[in-house]
Parts: structure tokens; sequence; C-alpha cells
């Protein structure tokens, strides 16, 4: 007995995009830092915070302001290291890619964090248990 016959196709199909949504955001938030720093705007800004990480873990992770042609904004890192090699006040240089609504901000030093790859996982799970089966359906049509 196929534990799959119990799923609609609807729900199979939703579980396959999903899954490769997944895989395909995973890849573009692994590479968006390198993307940021290839294709962007350099520029200069200053180190306006330095904050904690939110997570209780130990580092700290610097905000940075910069003035781009329509005003101004703020770069909020995620990398969060000990001891931080930034300080308030300090002028640094930013590279900006600001399209339609996305707007992305790296510092030569950022890193992707955890998110790409807690999507890489999330994706190949969800594709191995949706994929099998879409291709066994649809053999059985052919």
């Amino acid at each position: 007995m196929n534990p799959y016959n119990f799923i609609s196709p609807q729900v199979l199909g939703i579980v396959t995009l999903v899954g490769t949504y997944c895989l395909i955001l995973s890849y573009q938030k692994q590479h968006e830092i390198q993307t940021v720093l290839s294709k962007g705007i350099k520029t200069t800004g200053t180190v306006v915070e330095i904050r904690q990480d939110p997570s209780g873990n130990s580092g700290d992770a610097p905000v940075v302001e910069f003035n781009y042609p329509n005003g101004s904004y703020r770069h909020y890192s995620t990398t969060y290291v000990l001891p931080c090699a930034y300080s308030v006040g300090q002028q640094v240089e930013i590279w900006y890619l600001f399209r339609k609504s996305n707007r992305t901000a790296a510092l030569s030093d950022d890193q992707p964090g955890t998110l790409p790859k807690t999507l890489l996982k999330w994706g190949i799970l969800l594709c191995l248990l949706s994929y099998p089966e879409i291709i066994r359906r649809m053999a059985t049509l052919i």
C-alpha cells in the first residue's frame, strides 16, 4: 500500500512548488552578498550603532547609515562577531544595490548567515518527498 495514494495531486503539487522555491531562494540568499559586492554601488557610510546578537549568543554587529541619491539608508548587519571590528562614528565602505522594492546593502565582511542552509535543507526534504511520487504518477499516465 502506497502512503502517497491518500495525498491529492494538488497537495503534492504545492509541496513540490514550495520545495523548489526553497531551493531557489536558498541559492539566491547564499549569493546575495557577493552579488551586491560585485554589482553594487560603493559608497562611504558611518557606523551609528553596535547591536548585540538578539539570539543571546555573544557577538556584535554594526548598523551603518549612508546616503544615496534619493535619501539615506540604514544597513543592519547580521554578521555578529566578537570582538566587533567596528566602532560608533567609524567611516566604512559599503555597497548597495537598490532594485524596485528590493534594497540590499553589504559590508565587505558580511556573511549570509544560517537562512540559506535552512532553506536548502527544507527544499531538499520537500523535493525528496514529492518529486518521486509526481514522476511515478506521470509514468502511470503514459
